[in-house]
C-alpha cells in the first residue's frame, strides 16, 4: 500500500524530532503557524537548546531525493517562514537574547536524511 505525500511528510517530521532530540534539542513546537491566507507562516519544527542559548526554526521536506527536497524550498516559502520565526520570538520573549538559527532536514525516498545548519539568514 503507497502512502500519500501528507502521512510520508509526517513520517519525516516524527523522524527530524527524533534526529533534534539525539542532538540534544527539546521541541518547543510542531507546525507552528501564523496567519492565515496568502500572508499565512509555518514551521514545521521550532527547537531549542537552553545549555548554549540556539533556537532553531527547522523546514523539513521529503522528496524523492536531496536536491529535489532543497530545491522545493522557495525564497517567499524562506520569507514566510522567517517573518513566523518573528512572531513567535514576539509572543515568547523568553528567547529574544538566543541566537537563532533556520536548519533544513532534507529526506530521500529511503528516509536517509541531510541535516543543513543555518540554510538561509536575513539581515
Amino acid at each position: 500500500m503507497q502512502k500519500n505525500s501528507y502521512s510520508l511528510g509526517i513520517i519525516a517530521e516524527q523522524k527530524a524530532i527524533q534526529i533534534l532530540k539525539e542532538k540534544g534539542f527539546f521541541i518547543l513546537f510542531n507546525r507552528f503557524q501564523v496567519g492565515y491566507g496568502l500572508d499565512a507562516g509555518e514551521i514545521d519544527l521550532i527547537a531549542v537548546n537552553n545549555s548554549i542559548n540556539l533556537l532553531l526554526f527547522i523546514e523539513v521536506k521529503k522528496r524523492k531525493n536531496f536536491d529535489l527536497a532543497l530545491l522545493s524550498i522557495s525564497n517567499i516559502q524562506m520569507q514566510r517562514i522567517y517573518n513566523s520565526a518573528e512572531v513567535f520570538i514576539a509572543q515568547h520573549p523568553e528567547y529574544d537574547s538566543f541566537d537563532c538559527r533556520f536548519d533544513v532536514i532534507a529526506f530521500n525516498d529511503d528516509f536517509d536524511f541531510e541535516y543543513i545548519e543555518n540554510a538561509w539568514g536575513f539581515n
